[in-house]
């Protein structure tokens, strides 16, 4: 769906430095995930999984302290 395409697409910019389209990417795709694992339980390895690729992104941006949190 949407979400994991949007998850994807985040890791490809990453990818290429394009690092402030990969946050807005990820925080998307973590959005749409938290609205299905919400209803579903069956999206929660999906949520984790976009949560932790915008982490690791922040990261990659030096936004560690947002990283963190």
């Amino acid at each position: 769906g949407l979400a994991m395409a949007l998850s994807n697409l985040s890791c490809r910019l990453a990818g290429e430095d394009r690092l402030k389209e990969a946050l807005a990417a990820d925080e998307e795709s973590a959005e749409i995930y938290t609205g299905l694992a919400a209803r579903i339980p069956g999206y929660l390895p999906e949520l984790c999984m976009a949560i932790n690729n915008h982490s690791a992104h922040l990261s990659a941006a030096d936004l560690v302290d947002e990283a963190l949190c």
